[in-house]
């Protein structure tokens, strides 16, 4: 046992924390021998709060590290400031004088510079700390660990922390298992080859638009798709960064491509089913190293693609997303009209449209009033205002989707029947799903009609299909959409029409009303939906 009175000119004094119980004890007992000693604390964070209460501290030097205390943990910065302060005496605090945990702190006691490292054990006796001490100590705790690892009791010393030996072989075994299943599922994974079994769709936006005819370009790859008998496709957005859109189209830049993209290809990409991965490149010199390295594994769309050249407007055939080539495969295959949106976006419409528009007829009305693209496109504002007026006294509530530059601007079709919802302009594939459930759908040619044309769950009458305004023939017309004057969409449904006249009242009013009356006498003139809500009660 260690005699205190035998040792003479302690002026500071260094208490690694190690334990709480004999704490204030130690530092009486050091104050009593030595009055006028300067008592510094190596504290763990947690303990830092508490230690600030007590009065009889110089300084407490908080651990660089949370948890229990290791001298490779420590920092070096905290190391160094340490042996700076060139304590006489090191003071450990024990509660298992034989507890392997406190090798660590042994190591901080002797490396530390102090003359004297003094243990404090839970007899109440003192006493020096010698580096044959602790190499007494190493030495038999090694020889007591390396017999317990060969019979497979505990891991190696230096794995002290785990105190409960046999929950670290179990949370062992169950990491191992854990592993294993992970590198079972990568094997199994791997087996599923993708080589010649998918479509590689390209969509370059150096030629091609943002906006909505991505969905028509969608169904052009699904046709290639079933041609091949693929059993994925794989879209690949070419977009470069500081030369992202076509030259065209003026208002998309460097700055607001991602906003487009996103909201338009990523979002048309979740409506089709056999969309596998979805490759964005804003790089081309990245998009064509893949390309040279991944070509030969896919089936290129469109097969005649150049990455050095990829045009697509001055092509012999029409370009990939022209309505001809779906509309063609469409009058054949009805099932091509398959965009459906979303089982969670459904879900979402059907209780936004219960809590605002149930019991009464929800038909949506789409607002085109883009000033900056075609303006004679645009809605007729005062003829549709003519239009909700005139169903005042009916049991239709109108949902109001404004262009994505217009929202939240002031109303501009007013009424007791209207009501507007701006969330869909967001998220297209809520957009989407909001058009599947309302009864009707109400729009002027406009891109975003596309994901009413291509479900064939959907109710819709479009308006204004061309206009004698923008100078296009309807030999145009015909050679982009594959119609005729008074021609519905291939694998349309009698639920879903166009109207070629423009969007003047009269003739909404006419068509809606016809509408309106063939959904009466199939007896399907409210939401299938409302079923649910009227059994439940």
């Amino acid at each position: 046992m260690l005699s205190l009175k035998k040792i003479n000119t302690i002026n500071k004094i260094l208490i690694i924390q190690s334990s709480s119980i004999v704490f204030d004890k130690t530092v009486d007992v050091f104050k009593e021998f030595y009055p006028g000693v300067e008592v510094s604390v190596l504290a763990s964070q947690e303990s830092v709060s508490k230690l600030k209460e007590k009065s009889r501290i110089i300084e407490i030097i908080p651990s660089s590290h949370k948890g229990k205390f290791s001298y490779f943990k420590l920092s070096r910065y905290i190391k160094k400031k340490i042996k700076q302060k060139k304590y006489d005496m090191v003071i450990i605090l024990y509660n298992n004088e034989q507890g392997i945990g406190y090798l660590n702190i042994d190591l901080i006691a002797l490396f530390c510079g102090a003359r004297y490292q003094v243990a404090y054990n839970n007899k109440g006796q003192y006493f020096i700390i010698s580096k044959k001490y602790f190499i007494k100590k190493l030495v038999i705790e090694t020889v007591k660990n390396l017999k317990n690892v060969l019979q497979r009791k505990i891991p190696p010393f230096f794995l002290y922390k785990y105190r409960n030996w046999q929950d670290y072989i179990k949370r062992k075994k169950e990491e191992k298992k854990k592993k294993n299943a992970i590198k079972e599922r990568i094997r199994n994974q791997r087996k599923d080859d993708y080589r010649k079994d998918r479509i590689l769709a390209i969509y370059d936006f150096i030629d091609l638009p943002f906006s909505f005819d991505i969905s028509t370009f969608l169904i052009n790859a699904e046709v290639e798709r079933r041609k091949r008998r693929c059993k994925k496709i794989d879209i690949a957005f070419v977009c470069h960064a500081n030369d992202p859109a076509p030259s065209r189209h003026s208002y998309v830049n460097a700055n607001n491509f991602r906003q487009y993209l996103h909201n338009l290809g990523l979002e048309i990409s979740r409506l089709l089913d056999s969309i596998g991965s979805i490759f964005v490149f804003d790089n081309r010199r990245l998009f064509m190293d893949f390309f040279a390295k991944f070509r030969s594994r896919y089936y290129v769309f469109p097969e005649d693609y150049k990455p050095l050249l990829p045009i697509e407007m001055c092509q012999d055939r029409p370009p990939i997303h022209a309505w001809i080539n779906s509309a063609k495969a469409a009058k054949e295959n009805p099932t091509l009209l398959k965009l459906n949106p979303p089982k969670e976006q459904v879900t979402l419409a059907r209780k936004w449209i219960l809590k605002n528009i149930y019991p009464h007829i929800p038909v949506t009305i789409t607002l085109r009033e883009w000033d900056s693209w075609a303006p004679t496109k645009n809605s007729n504002i005062s003829e549709w205002q003519k239009l909700i007026d005139s169903y005042q006294d009916s049991d239709i509530r109108f949902i109001i989707l404004r262009d994505y530059h217009k929202l939240y601007e002031d109303p501009v079709l007013v009424g007791e029947n209207v009501i507007y919802y701006n969330e869909p302009a967001i998220s297209l594939s809520l957009r989407a799903a909001l058009y599947q459930e309302s009864l009707l759908n109400l729009f002027v040619s406009n891109g975003c009609a596309a994901l009413a044309c291509y479900n064939r769950e959907t109710r819709y009458i479009l308006f204004k299909f061309t206009q004698n305004k923008l100078k296009v023939t309807l030999e145009d017309y015909w050679k982009r959409t594959g119609l005729r004057p008074g021609d519905n969409f291939h694998g349309s449904t009698k639920y879903q029409k166009i109207v070629w006249e423009d969007d003047n009242f009269e003739t909404m009013k006419f068509h809606v009303d016809r509408m309106l009356e063939t959904l009466r006498l199939d007896n399907a003139l409210f939401p299938s939906f409302y079923n649910n809500v009227t059994n439940a009660a």
